[in-house]
């Protein structure tokens, strides 16, 4: 179950991100949202992007372990007069994914913060903030490989209950609305919601179709799998769905061929460059690393083809054409195809690999 509310437009800031090891955004969000969301109207309740592990391998990856220190989420409070409070949790995979989805209890949580006092505003109506919750002393780790889950928890709203009152968090949906995601028809869930109070959270969890607006900030070099459905109008025209429609696109050719796209965030090499490379089939376990190199290599090495050299930006963002829409052909409905970038700084003095990210077609 989900409960729905119209967005606010204007969306205040609130936290920074701005140390070492948060430089970089790791989100899965297509660029449009079609409306803020909660599980109930009442209720204490968790609420989780999931990042697939068949989908997104060493993010944060540092070489030795995968890591964030911060978190960023848009957040909407129904009424600004009443606070509201929230807190942050990362959960592991329920054990042989059975059921599919977070694991649920004390025992599920990798680690979450205590409780956060949602932003103050100056009005009684509804609003909404891109909120950074930066970590001190050691940043926690996320997985390297396999599925995992991040999330917010809200706690009953502090007046009436929602949607007159009471905190949620934006998402774009596969099909509902006019702005959204755009992935395949058959694209799996990737959002996970579950309603139960902590100490230890919800025991089990909900899957729906959308994408959640929250994202984890880390120094590692972030890489993430674009499509371009020229007919889509659920984002911007001519956007690229960096979103679930980036994981699972549709190159059937009926109803869609869409076109593939690469994107690099490496913000510590502003103006620098990224080497991607294609691959498929499993890479090595653990991954591998590399003399002098920041990150460990993902692909598989069997199998290794370079795709293309992008240029990073004043900001270190770079995107590339893997495929144009309608080049591709229907014979690889099914495949996966994988890649990863080798960035350079600016004086190519300095080297970092990008995590993996895999097409599911």
């Amino acid at each position: 179950m989900r409960l729905l509310q119209a967005l606010v437009i204007g969306i205040g800031l609130a936290g920074a991100a701005t140390a070492q090891n948060n430089q970089n955004l790791f989100e899965i969000y297509p660029g449009a949202t079609t409306y803020t969301l909660r599980q109930t109207a009442g209720s204490n309740e968790e609420s989780f992007l999931e990042v697939p592990g068949g989908a997104y391998t060493g993010v944060g990856d540092d070489g030795t372990i995968c890591k964030g220190g911060a978190v960023r989420v848009v957040s909407q409070d129904q009424n600004g007069c009443t606070l509201e409070q929230y807190y942050l949790v990362a959960r592991n995979p329920n054990p042989a994914n059975t059921p599919p989805g977070p694991a649920g209890g004390a025992a599920g949580i990798r680690w979450q913060t205590g409780f956060l006092p949602f932003p103050t505003n100056t009005t009684c109506a509804g609003a909404a903030f891109i909120i950074t919750v930066t970590f001190g002393g050691l940043p926690p780790t996320v997985p390297c490989e396999g599925n995992w889950f991040l999330g917010i928890g809200f706690t009953p709203p502090n007046g009436p209950v929602f949607p007159a009152d009471g905190q949620s968090v934006h998402g774009a949906d596969y099909v509902a609305g006019t702005a959204g995601d755009n992935p395949r028809a058959s694209a799996p869930p990737i959002h996970w919601g579950g309603v139960g109070g902590l100490p230890g959270g919800p025991a089990t969890f909900l899957s729906d179709v959308l994408a959640e607006r929250i994202g984890l900030r880390t120094a590692g070099h972030i890489l993430n799998m674009g499509a371009l459905n020229p007919a889509n109008t659920r984002q911007a025209a001519g956007t690229v769905n960096f979103g679930a429609g980036g994981i699972y696109p549709d190159v059937s050719g009926a109803p869609r061929s869409d076109g593939l796209n690469v994107r690099v965030t490496a913000a510590q090499y502003p103006a620098g460059a990224s080497i991607v490379f294609l691959s498929s089939g499993p890479g090595i376990p653990g991954g591998v690393p590399v003399g002098g190199i920041t990150g460990r290599f993902w692909l598989n090495p069997g199998v290794l083809f370079p795709l293309g050299v992008m240029t990073l930006s004043a900001t270190g963002v770079g995107t590339l054409v893997a495929a144009p829409p309608a080049s591709l052909s229907p014979s690889l409905v099914g495949a996966v195809l994988s890649v990863q970038g080798i960035d350079l700084n600016a004086t190519f003095t300095a080297i970092t690999l990008t995590n993996r990210g895999d097409w599911n077609l």
